[in-house]
């Protein structure tokens, strides 16, 4: 009797199965493209191989094949036990176009024409520069040889104007002087007076330092660096010229000496008939056999003394 249950509940397992297995059906997805994911009923069942299968009981289901870029892919299908395939094509990858950039225009000015124009370090053109760049944040560099950098961090959400503004790269001149309180030109216009010093520009310079009663001093330098002028003034000199009549000159004697008439200048005897000496006060005298005359000038300077000896010194 048991022995007879016993082969009854293996017919009925038996059977029971094969009733289970006939009421799936195998569903297959061919696809155009590997690797799109198969959903089944809103949940993820697997992916192409390009094709996908599986055994589902009868019923009906939601099937979407969907890859990124693609167009999705959705049907419905019922199920009874039967195979049954989808031919799932994804069409043309979607092209997804990239964001309109707006441009802004951006213009920069200089009190230097043709300075260089940086934009984040890139060189961009010379000034006057204008262009149209995208929103964000900047670093606008303008550069000139002889000026020092401008830089001016600007932030583009509409039309920008920068306008900059260059300083010439300078250094300091010092010009000192022989003569406290001299006169200082620089390139031919009265700058100060020694001691004298100043920042200029780099470039190219006369210097000229001019006191009364001395030649003037005068010097060219290309200004790179720091520069020290050191004027040596040289006191004009006065002149004097010795006039006598001919019956006192000595035809034999040659550079115009003079046999019969000496003339000291401060005690110096003098050797020519003229001569220069120091503005200032001196003493002149002049002497012809046993009869000597003297007489005091304050020399000026750049003045000419004739001396005319007669029976006394005449000095004009």
């Amino acid at each position: 009797m048991k022995r007879t249950i016993a082969i009854l509940l293996a017919l009925f397992t038996l059977t029971g199965g094969l009733v289970f297995a006939q009421n799936k059906g195998a569903l297959t997805v061919q696809c155009n493209v590997t690797g799109a994911q198969v959903y089944i009923n809103g949940k993820l069942a697997g992916y192409t191989t390009p094709n996908f299968s599986q055994l589902l009981a009868a019923g009906v289901y939601q099937i979407r094949v969907t890859k990124q870029g693609y167009p999705d892919f959705s049907t419905t299908v019922t199920m009874a036990g039967q195979p049954v395939i989808i031919n799932a094509t994804l069409g043309a990858p979607v092209v997804v176009p990239p964001p309109q950039v707006i441009q802004h225009a951006l213009s920069v000015s200089a009190n230097i024409q043709g300075a260089d124009v940086y934009i984040n370090g890139n060189p961009a053109g010379k000034t006057p520069f204008s262009s149209q760049i995208p929103a964000g944040s900047y670093t606008v560099l303008v550069r000139a040889p002889g000026y020092l950098d401008y830089s001016q961090s600007i932030v583009v959400n509409g039309p920008v104007q920068v306008t900059a503004n260059l300083q010439p790269l300078s250094a300091p001149l010092s010009v000192s002087a022989n003569v406290q309180g001299a006169d200082v030109y620089v390139n031919g216009s009265l700058a100060g007076k020694v001691p004298y010093s100043a920042q200029l520009p780099y470039g190219s310079y006369t210097i000229v330092v001019r006191a009364p009663g001395y030649t003037d001093f005068s010097q060219s330098l290309a200004l790179s660096g720091p520069a020290q002028v050191n004027a040596s003034l040289q006191p004009l000199m006065a002149s004097w010229q010795l006039s006598v009549p001919d019956a006192y000159v000595n035809k034999d004697l040659k550079g115009g000496h003079f046999s019969q008439i000496m003339i000291y200048v401060d005690g110096a005897q003098q050797r020519q008939s003229s001569g220069q000496i120091l503005p200032g006060r001196h003493v002149i005298r002049v002497t012809a056999g046993g009869m000597a005359v003297e007489a005091v000038i304050e020399a000026q300077a750049g003045k000419t003394y004739l001396i005319e000896p007669f029976m006394g010194l005449g000095i004009k």
